[in-house]
């Protein structure tokens, strides 16, 4: 199941497969419903969806229930159609108005993050392709079997759209370090250490060495 988005399927970045498994005694025994596969979901939505359904499923017994099922599944996943993890290039998260991008394996990457892996990757490919042509390696290599651009994760074929992945470079989070009380303590004590290695010798002055050998 997949986001509501219309025929966009493109900006469909949460899927996953839901499987309901009825008794005998269905509607008035309640369906087994066991989520499969969940691509960009948090776990702790994946709990609370089908925390969801099991709710529904109760105050449907007795009568047809999985058509609801169905459409709750996919009216969650529609409310949550942001990817949940980190790009697999830089390692950050991702925020509402920052470009990302899915393959069609699901695996999720800033824009500019995966422009600079596929440009890396074209770039190596002509350099190998070049390589091959003046060894004669693939003058009698289907085309289909030739090095493809690969999805850094998982190494399946992917697309790779250089113009539609250029929106623009990623602003920098600049995180401002401030220690804590338990670190400025170590801070302390680890600078008295640091001036009674001094005055014993046990640290090297740089400076001081070069200058032992100047004229």
């Amino acid at each position: 199941l997949h986001p509501a988005t219309g025929e966009d399927v493109d900006q469909q970045y949460v899927c996953l497969t839901l499987h309901l498994m009825l008794p005998y005694e269905y509607p008035n025994a309640l369906p087994e419903i066991v989520i499969k596969n969940p691509r960009g979901l948090a776990d702790q939505h994946i709990s609370s969806l089908k925390q969801t359904l099991a709710d529904l499923a109760a105050n449907c017994q007795g009568g047809p229930m999985l058509y609801e099922l169905i459409e709750k599944t996919k009216e969650s996943l529609t409310q949550c159609n942001l990817p949940h993890g980190q790009c697999m290039v830089c390692l950050a998260g991702f925020e509402h108005g920052q470009p990302f991008t899915r393959t069609p394996c699901y695996h999720y990457f800033h824009c500019q993050c995966l422009l600079r892996y596929v440009t890396h990757c074209l770039a190596q490919l002509k350099l190998e392709l070049e390589e091959a042509q003046r060894s004669n390696v693939y003058r009698h290599q289907p085309k289909e079997e030739q090095k493809q651009v690969v999805c850094p994760v998982c190494r399946e074929t992917i697309s790779h759209d250089v113009q539609s992945l250029d929106k623009g470079e990623i602003e920098d989070e600049v995180i401002k370090y401030k220690p804590s009380a338990e670190m400025r303590l170590i801070q302390q004590k680890m600078a008295k250490l640091f001036e009674v290695q001094k005055r014993k010798g046990g640290i090297i002055d740089l400076e001081e060495e070069k200058n032992k050998y100047l004229v």
